[in-house]
């Protein structure tokens, strides 16, 4: 986690990170979410939307929290299902320190040292630990956590510093002190799982309201960078998708493989593109995962329900999936993907899979489909497919316009320049057959008079 330092700045003065955001992948409009420390290390590990420069009811500001804690976050999903963590702070002075300050080392620059979780909680307060020499250490002996957070120092993540040259050439030296043990270890070679997420908390203090379009200067927090690292990371890869910091969160669930995502982590957009195979992994032995629709979400119709499964013994021979005890989608094997049609509503989906001695397992979660709606004038929104997203065909176009002084009268999709659906409304649900390849899709609606709008996007057909 660096500081307070926008992507124009950090892509120029840190070579060393550049290096590796041209070879892996890297976001170009992924946006922080308020200014305030704290308030994005707490967006980044809860989920909790900070809003007007506070988050929690007004609990906690960019300098942390007046009190201990008590709203859900990574820890408390990590406890109940099984998944280990570490933090590393540089210039922390013993492990578990809950102190507010000692000597470049900042409590505001550690999440977890805020939340009941760890605070009430002696065995979770180790998971705290001084970056010297503990994190070197676990990476050289292959004993990293699955979730693993590392904050430097106010000397080395870009806060500190006499201009922004200086502070993050300072951030980029660092990084170079323990990357390059990373990348050798077993989770970064080929084949391996582990991902690598540098990021900041901020965009630069002075001038970078932005959140991706006009600048608010109580909501947002600037134009941040977003470089990811490791072996299954699309190589050279660069995203112009819009994200904020609650997809980052949804990330980190998705490739540890939760089946529940904190705060605005659960209904934020996800950042599967970045990645070759997706993220959809069962880890555990007997086991299924819910990768989509995240747990307690909100989606269109049609749902990408995606899910995988996990026996040791025996293969697995079949999936089903349950949408309100009703089959909406079924598989041979021990991975299930589909686009399902579902009407507005809650949903409990059950996800069932079998092994070849007919032992069966399953997880579920609750969701909500909501109508495709436009709601700004003279606009078109595509609903699905997702923008830079992977789908299989025959696949489900959804969208919506709007026209606040005539109404529509007409939509039609073009898929590459070619028409492949049309409609003769403010709503367009089509579906629709298409080789594997990449599309450009354009979705245009008109009016009464004759005057036109339109949206577009690009998706992938498997």
């Amino acid at each position: 986690m660096e500081e307070n330092r926008s992507i124009s700045e950090a892509s120029q003065y840190m070579p060393y990170l550049k290096s590796l955001a041209d070879q892996y992948g890297q976001g170009m409009q992924v946006y922080s979410d308020s200014h305030g420390s704290w308030l994005a290390y707490g967006e980044l590990s809860s989920g909790m939307a900070p809003f007007n420069g506070e988050g929690d009811g007004g609990v906690c500001n960019g300098d942390g929290c007046k009190q201990t804690i008590t709203i859900d976050n990574l820890v408390r999903h990590f406890a109940s299902q099984g998944i280990s963590w570490r933090g590393y702070f540089q210039s922390m002075p013993e492990t578990g320190f809950l102190g507010s300050q000692y000597g470049e080392y900042v409590k505001r620059h550690n999440p977890f040292a805020f939340y009941s979780d760890v605070v009430n909680n002696p065995a979770e307060q180790k998971n705290l630990e001084p970056a010297d020499p503990y994190m070197l250490q676990d990476i050289e002996s292959n004993n990293l956590a699955n979730f693993t957070w590392i904050s430097p120092d106010l000397d080395h993540d870009a806060h500190n510093g006499s201009d922004d040259q200086q502070a993050l050439a300072a951030a980029d030296a660092y990084l170079q002190t323990f990357v390059p043990q990373l990348l050798q270890s077993a989770p970064f070679q080929p084949g391996g799982d582990g991902v690598l997420l540098v990021t900041f908390d901020e965009g630069e203090l002075s001038g970078d309201n932005h959140c991706g379009g006009n600048p608010d200067h109580n909501n947002c927090g600037g134009h941040i960078w977003h470089v990811v690292i490791g072996p299954q990371v699309m190589p050279a890869f660069q995203s112009n998708t819009h994200y904020k910091q609650g997809s980052q969160l949804r990330m980190f669930c998705d490739l540890l493989g939760l089946n529940s995502c904190p705060g605005d982590g659960a209904s934020s957009p996800s950042m599967s593109e970045f990645f070759q195979t997706g993220t959809c992994t069962a880890t555990q032995d007997k086991t299924v995962v819910i990768c989509d629709p995240q747990a307690n979400g909100s989606v269109t119709s049609p749902v990408q329900i995606t899910a995988a499964a996990k026996d040791n013994e025996h293969q697995i021979t079949g999936m089903v999936a349950y949408a309100n005890s009703q089959v909406v989608a079924k598989s041979s094997d021990s991975s299930l993907s589909a686009s399902v049609p579902l009407n507005p509503g809650q949903y409990n989906l059950v996800v069932r899979a079998w092994d070849s001695t007919g032992y069966y397992f399953s997880s579920q979660e609750n969701f909500t489909v909501t109508a495709c709606n436009a709601t700004q004038d003279k606009t078109v929104v595509i609903c699905s497919p997702q923008a830079n997203g992977e789908v299989g065909s025959p696949l489900q176009i959804t969208a919506a316009a709007k026209d606040n002084e005539h109404q529509i009268t007409g939509m039609v999709a073009y898929a590459n320049g070619q028409i492949v659906a049309q409609s003769s409304s403010s709503t367009l649900n089509a579906n629709v057959s298409l080789n594997a390849g990449q599309y450009q899709l354009l979705v245009r609606a008109w009016d009464s008079t004759g005057y036109y709008f339109s949206s577009q996007e690009n998706f992938t057909v498997q």
